[in-house]
Formats: C-alpha cells, structure tokens, sequence
C-alpha cells in the first residue's frame, strides 16, 4: 500500500509517487551538504517505550511476580 489505499487510482499512485520523489531529493540535497537526516520517532512509540520501562520498574520492585501480571492483564 503507497498511498494508503489497497486499489488507488493512477492519479492518486502518481501524487504520491511525485511527493515521495519530492521528499528523496530533498533529502539528498540535504545528505551533501553534510546534514544529517534522522527521523523522529513518532508519538506512539515514544509513549510506548515510556510506558514498557515503566512496568519494568514496577515488576522488578514487586514481590509476587503473578500477582502483577494479573494487575497488568485483568482479564485472566
């Protein structure tokens, strides 16, 4: 999927595919001027991570180890 859509339309792939040739020169341009390129990680996976280090340190000052993981998984 390019453009977000399983079937998109000739208009719609060449749009994006224009927008992503766009975005590579540009970075190009970039790479030899001597930038250095690097994505952010987007929010999710920040708040993600946050959150995965925050059970890790909960669980290694827990005592009983079951009786966390069934505070993190109510459903069991």
């Amino acid at each position: 999927m390019i453009v977000g859509k399983h079937h998109p339309d000739l208009y719609s792939a060449l749009q994006e595919l224009k927008k992503e040739q766009a975005a590579t020169e540009v970075a190009l341009a970039e790479l030899s001027m001597g930038k250095r390129i690097q994505n952010m990680p987007k929010e999710k996976w920040l708040e993600l991570q946050t959150r995965i280090q925050t059970i890790n340190s909960e669980y290694n000052d827990h005592e009983n180890k079951l009786d966390f993981q069934y505070g993190l998984c109510p459903t069991m």
